[in-house]
């Protein structure tokens, strides 16, 4: 009988998912600054053998963070398609300024790129490509 008037002075004893936790760890490191914009995160790998977990626990929190939009999620760009990009935004950001000499500059850079890379390829920008039935 004297058992149970002491069970009230315990706290019941609440465990955190896994997921919640790696979640909160790594919203931690953004929000507390230690992992900065843009600076990509770790490896799911090198996250799993840090916070002692399976690959699909990595995975919820990055998924969850993503639709909380505190992490952004970024496909690795083919060799010199970043190259292109960063072409493009500068010919956009140019004709936003209506400074069409730096957009034309751009523009010329792009193209020299593009006849580099059919020349590379063996073809000729003067000739109409033809698409195989």
């Amino acid at each position: 009988m004297g058992g149970v008037a002491t069970v009230g002075i315990f706290k019941r004893v609440v465990i955190e998912p896994a997921y919640k936790a790696v979640s909160a760890a790594i919203e931690r490191a953004i929000v507390d600054g230690a992992l900065l914009p843009g600076t990509a995160l770790p490896t799911e790998q090198a996250l799993c053998e840090r916070f002692g977990v399976h690959r699909s626990t990595v995975r919820e929190p990055i998924s969850l963070l993503y639709n909380t939009a505190l992490l952004q999620i970024f496909e690795r760009l083919p060799q010199g398609c970043e190259r292109n990009v960063t072409a493009h935004r500068n010919i956009l950001d140019a004709l936003q300024r209506r400074d069409g000499d730096t957009a034309a500059q751009w523009i010329h850079k792009h193209m020299v790129d593009f006849q580099r890379g059919f020349a590379l390829a063996g073809l000729d920008m003067s000739t109409a490509l033809v698409k195989s039935k």
